[in-house]
């Protein structure tokens, strides 16, 4: 038999600003594996990282309640507890960063803002979105505050705003990805002309290996539309354990295979 496991996704803003480069790496410094008493459930974190994927296993439960016995499954016969006072019977979270695109991916939809938990430990204000398709995105938005695109440097600075020799220190370093990022203090007012800009930028957004747009509506809701996660959910099957407890390897495994299938 097998399981379905589905991973939901938003944009993660750190500090306020998408992610980049090192983010994630720089604000853990060495501390993969923690643990965190929140509102007296017991959340014990453990991170792996493959390329631009942090894998985040969780192991969570509270040692209350316990009653003094438990049920036989074959018999329904009473039978004393055999689980310690301090004991926990942990259950399963699955979180995976891409930090390359900025998105947090998560396989329960109630402990969404578990998250912000992990990240205030290091002292970092954790922030999410959701994620939009282009047809709502460019329907709604009224105005912009944030821009975040990758390419070729080539065509990424196929410009003349830009300095030449900038340019030429840029291919002589070798460069095979650029970013750039644009972050408005106050958002930007799509007026006409600004509108058409965007519409047409959108219209070259499959020429970019990221697109990241975030703006708001006329009644202020915040909207987020990334090229790369349009499917806004990954669901991978995987054999269902004996046990009942799933590999996290075997898990972020399949779900990297996943990711990179339906970006391809």
């Amino acid at each position: 038999m097998k399981d379905k496991i589905t991973f939901y996704s938003r944009i993660i803003y750190l500090n306020g600003e998408l992610l980049s480069g090192n983010t994630v790496q720089t604000i853990l410094n060495g501390q993969y594996s923690f643990s965190l008493n929140l509102n007296k459930v017991l959340h014990s974190f453990h991170v792996s990282i493959i390329n631009e994927y942090f894998n985040i296993y969780i192991e969570y439960g509270s040692a209350l309640p316990r009653p003094e016995y438990v049920l036989d499954a074959d018999t329904a016969e009473h039978q004393d507890n055999p689980r310690g006072i301090n004991q926990v019977e942990p259950r399963q979270l699955f979180i995976v960063i891409d930090s390359k695109n900025s998105v947090y991916w998560f396989n329960n939809i109630k402990k969404a803002n578990l998250i912000e938990d992990f990240f205030y430990h290091f002292g970092v204000k954790c922030h999410l979105k959701n994620i939009y398709d282009s047809n709502d995105f460019i329907k709604n938005m009224q105005s912009i505050n944030g821009l975040k695109l990758s390419s070729s440097p080539d065509r990424l600075f196929n410009t003349h705003s830009l300095n030449q020799n900038l340019i030429k220190d840029i291919f002589g370093y070798g460069a095979s990805l650029a970013t750039i990022q644009f972050s408005y203090s106050k958002d930007k007012i799509l007026d006409v002309i600004t509108r058409k800009k965007f519409e047409d930028l959108f219209q070259e957004r499959s020429s970019y290996s990221s697109f990241i747009i975030s703006g708001r509506s006329d009644k202020g809701v915040e909207y987020v539309f990334n090229n790369e996660t349009l499917l806004k959910r990954i669901v991978i099957e995987i054999n269902t354990p004996e046990n009942g407890i799933y590999d996290e390897c075997i898990v972020f495994e399949q779900f990297r295979e996943k990711a990179h299938e339906i970006m391809a």
